[in-house]
């Protein structure tokens, strides 16, 4: 299983509805089968009656699982429609009103709604509508059911994980791309870095495997850079690289779930290795270096605080403002992520302080020299202080954060999982959707986007099969939860409860 920071659609057991408006008064809603189930043809129908003649005019389908909305589409509501749901998880299907439609005429609105076997569980709000020509309301329906969604998690940091192959979809993608797969999954590797989203969306739409499943090989990817960069950068292919990649194997066997001849056979050299060719030992960096002697090791901190040290669009940064190439730019997008990975709490209240410059100087300068293979005389000069640190001045202390804690303080985990599955637990997005619904400062939010991160980052293994289990609590709780506090930098009681 996986970090995969999402909800399907799966089964409407205990269906809770109303009617939100219009003029029909639906009197009943019925499922076929009861309850609905995944990997089947799921039928709700609505029926009643309308006051009015209908020839023509227009429905609205709206779906929410978990407080995510995952599709909202119109259509002719004589003719209905198709629409697929996110993920390749299933289809909405409305077969459409057998028009000219009579008033007083008995009526049944029906929603053939598929999902595929492997969606997990979530909580699902469906609204639908109808409209005249005129723009008149009809009809309006909402839906409502609540299955399998935990309750007992602990507050933002639970992540719901269901990824998985053993499935006819998967096992069908793997066999028509038995050959090349493993090709496929390294170009999107390299083409997003190894970051885990949009390298599975990259396999998801090039070999047509799930998007649970293609995000089991996204987070393979993402093991083999946030754990192998170094040994991989030089020589894919080294002794080193390839005993550094084979600590991913079994967490990706695990999330495949799928027996060893199942999966596309690899030789040893193609197993999921992102080639990473950095340097600046050319004319191109040389020259940059020169250019921009007295300001590059301000501009890389700048692109750093932008991107909170992603390594990616932190490179892309330094090379549009610099005019260094890519791989030279990837050192020090990758030596700014270091900081963040390993030295954030060290050097967020000061990143000057003994304890955050021996951090970074031991963790993260070797590498970025290693990396950037060029003398030292080369390398712009930096004072010990500007040695590429970000700034974290995080903290929720001030009167703006306590405010908006009191505000919501009935939702604001709430909130928090809301955002953090909808990023998948990235900090700095994460922070932002927080900020943005909460009226939380952007320092403070940080704190919470953080956690959520941390979460995905060290708890993935023990929360894939059970975010509820005794193994996940325990290492949200030892990994995560003291630095948040830290970090938020006020009494326990002044965090929403």
């Amino acid at each position: 299983m996986i970090s995969v920071v999402y909800f399907i659609l799966v089964s409407v057991a205990a269906v809770d509805w109303w009617n939100c408006g219009g003029l029909e008064s639906v009197t009943s809603i019925t499922a076929s089968p009861d309850p609905p189930q995944r990997g089947k043809s799921n039928v709700i129908t609505a029926s009643g009656k309308l006051p009015v003649d209908v020839n023509d005019g227009q429905f609205e389908i709206q779906l929410s699982v978990s407080g995510i909305k995952l599709l909202d589409k119109k259509g002719d509501v004589c003719i209905g429609a198709s629409f697929n749901l996110p993920f390749h998880a299933g289809t909405v299907k409305i077969p459409g009103f057998a028009c000219p439609y009579k008033a007083n005429t008995n009526v049944a609105i029906n929603l053939d709604i598929s999902v595929k076997s492997w969606a997990p569980t979530g909580s699902i709000k469906a609204v639908f509508k109808v409209t005249d020509t005129s723009g008149h309301q009809l009809v309006c329906v909402d839906v409502n059911s609540h299955v399998g969604v935990a309750n007992n998690l602990i507050n933002e940091t639970d992540v719901v994980f269901a990824a998985d192959c053993n499935n006819p979809e998967d096992i069908s993608a793997f066999k028509k791309h038995r050959n090349d797969f493993h090709g496929i999954v390294k170009d999107c590797a390299r083409k997003y870095w190894g970051s885990p989203v949009p390298t599975a969306h990259c396999i998801m739409s090039t070999t047509g495997n799930t998007l649970p499943c293609a995000t089991c090989f996204g987070m393979d990817s993402h093991c083999a850079v946030k754990n192998c960069m170094m040994q991989c950068m030089s020589n894919p292919d080294s002794p080193d690289c390839l005993a550094c990649v084979e600590n991913c194997f079994s967490a990706l066997k695990k999330c495949a779930n799928v027996a060893d001849d199942v999966l596309p056979p690899t030789k040893e050299s193609d197993y999921n290795k992102v080639s990473f060719a950095a340097d600046c030992n050319n004319p191109a960096d040389i020259a940059a270096f020169k250019k921009h002697r007295n300001d590059f090791h301000g501009i890389v901190k700048a692109c750093a605080r932008k991107y909170w040290g992603s390594p990616v669009p932190t490179a892309h940064c330094i090379m549009s403002t610099t005019g260094n190439t890519l791989p030279c730019a990837t050192c020090f997008g990758t030596d700014s992520h270091c900081a963040v990975k390993n030295c954030m709490m060290q050097c967020m209240s000061n990143p000057d302080s003994p304890g955050c410059l021996s951090c970074v100087e031991k963790n993260c300068f070797s590498a970025l020299k290693k990396c950037a293979n060029v003398a030292d005389d080369v390398l712009p000069p930096k004072k010990e202080s500007d040695y590429n640190e970000v700034s974290f001045a995080a903290d929720c202390n001030n009167p703006a954060d306590i405010a908006a804690f009191k505000k919501h303080r009935n939702d604001f985990h709430g909130i928090v999982k809301a955002c953090a599955r909808k990023y998948w637990g990235s900090p700095v997005p994460t922070a932002h959707c927080i900020m943005s619904t909460t009226g939380n400062t952007l320092p403070c939010a940080t704190c919470f986007g953080t956690d959520s991160h941390c979460a995905v980052k060290n708890c993935m293994m023990q929360c894939m099969s059970n975010p509820d289990s005794p193994g996940c609590l325990s290492c949200v709780e030892k990994n995560c939860f003291s630095a948040l506090k830290k970090c938020a930098n006020v009494a326990d009681d002044v965090l929403p409860p």
